[in-house]
């Protein structure tokens, strides 16, 4: 029993995890990550301001790595 890493814990961070597990629960809102969800998403200033927003939270989550979570 048990799991295996298929890379090393330095090379897998939570974003990768959580984007495995459920896109949905690292998206913030849903036309960020569908454009056809909202038909103002190309002129919405909440929309661009929330890509912000989203892009910095990736950012954050993918220098998350397992290696780090251990210590």
């Amino acid at each position: 029993g048990g799991v295996t890493l298929a890379k090393p814990p330095k090379n897998i961070s939570l974003l990768d995890v959580l984007m495995a597990v459920d896109s949905r629960s690292v998206t913030l809102n849903r036309c960020l990550a569908d454009d056809l969800s909202c038909d103002r998403s190309g002129f919405c200033a909440v929309h661009q301001r929330l890509t912000d927003v989203q892009e910095v939270m990736a950012r954050e989550l993918r220098a998350i790595t397992f290696d780090r979570l251990v210590d």
